[in-house]
């Protein structure tokens, strides 16, 4: 099976440098591939040209004014193509309606600022290693300090750069690892299990069946709560002038804002998915629609703010840790 470890990287600024370049080439390479099928799809309506292979990195960096497209890992490009190519794919099939899911629209040209900053390369040749738990080597970075909060065992298959809004730099690791047995065992419970009923609640995440349950502190709605302060931020944002040092520092300030109540969003989500996967035998929650809820109910803001959808997530997953049953009742 495969797993995937998340950490924190400290790149020195040379090397963050390289990054911030790297995240670009992407991008460019991403936007590339669409020009180049738009211009391919709006030949072959004029004329009937059939449609080609979408280019390779090889032919966009052999271009003079592309010239830096050649200072990236060229793996990195190769992936972003992929990546055009599968939300080619995907649009095309929800056109058709053979997608399940919401309607997707057409790939829309990344912008720096507003996409996320990621690429992702393969460990090829051995290229990615961690050393001594404390740097990881990344093609065309070299060594790199990282915070190895927890081990993992396995081969590195991946990993997947990242940069947050704050400025800071995690690498997703993707590796082969063995199939983990259960933490615990729950047959001997088989013949009366405990059950517990969940359904969603506005004012605490979720409402159990079991009375006692509703004693555990919940932290819930954290947006609404801070939303005065995020307002002050924005603000302060958008009086400072375009392009300055000092709009820089406030927009990290706001995206910092921004991640620590995301941080604490999911970090309720998963203790409050462990006290019941570790409480009882069996789990029913409901199978709910949450974009639809938001839509059809004067609290958007805060049907979205709860992540009920994220908490549903995190039980599945810490459920099979466990050796939890996950029932899903439908509407």
């Amino acid at each position: 099976m495969t797993r995937t470890y998340k950490y924190r990287i400290y790149p020195n600024d040379e090397q963050a440098q390289q990054l911030a370049r790297f995240f670009g080439c992407v991008r460019k390479m991403y936007n590339l591939c669409l020009d180049w099928w738009t211009e391919a799809y709006q030949l072959w309506k004029d004329d009937g040209t059939p449609f080609g292979k979408t280019p390779d990195y090889g032919v966009f960096s052999a271009m003079e004014e592309y010239f830096y497209l050649a200072e990236c890992d060229k793996v990195a490009l190769q992936q972003a193509r992929r990546h055009f190519e599968k939300a080619i794919k995907d649009y095309l099939k929800s056109k058709k309606g053979q997608r399940d899911g919401r309607r997707l629209g057409f790939p829309q040209h990344k912008k720096r600022g507003k996409c996320r900053d990621a690429y992702t390369t393969y460990n090829n040749s051995d290229c990615i290693r961690v050393i001594d738990d404390r740097y990881i080597t990344l093609p065309k970075l070299g060594s790199v300090k990282i915070k190895l909060h927890r081990p993992f065992e396995g081969h590195i298959k991946s990993v997947c750069v990242s940069r947050t809004g704050s400025g800071q730099h995690y690498v997703s690791l993707t590796v082969d690892a063995p199939e983990e047995q259960p933490l615990v065992s729950r047959v001997a419970n088989a013949a009366n299990p405990k059950v517990v009923g969940l359904d969603m609640s506005l004012q605490s995440l979720v409402v159990s069946s079991e009375p006692s349950d509703d004693a555990i502190p919940k932290r819930v709605r954290l947006y609404r709560k801070d939303e005065k302060r995020l307002a002050r931020l924005q603000r302060s944002v958008s009086r400072k002038e375009f392009k300055s040092k000092n709009r820089d520092k406030a927009r990290k300030r706001l995206a910092r804002e921004h991640e620590r109540i995301a941080a604490k969003r999911r970090e309720n989500a998963i203790q409050t998915a462990l006290h019941y996967v570790r409480k009882y035998d069996v789990v029913v929650i409901e199978d709910l629609d949450m974009q639809s809820m938001s839509r059809s109910l004067r609290l958007g803001k805060s049907v979205l703010d709860i992540a009920f959808g994220e908490f549903r997530q995190w039980l599945e997953w810490e459920a099979k840790k466990y050796d939890c049953y996950v029932c899903v009742a439908d509407k």
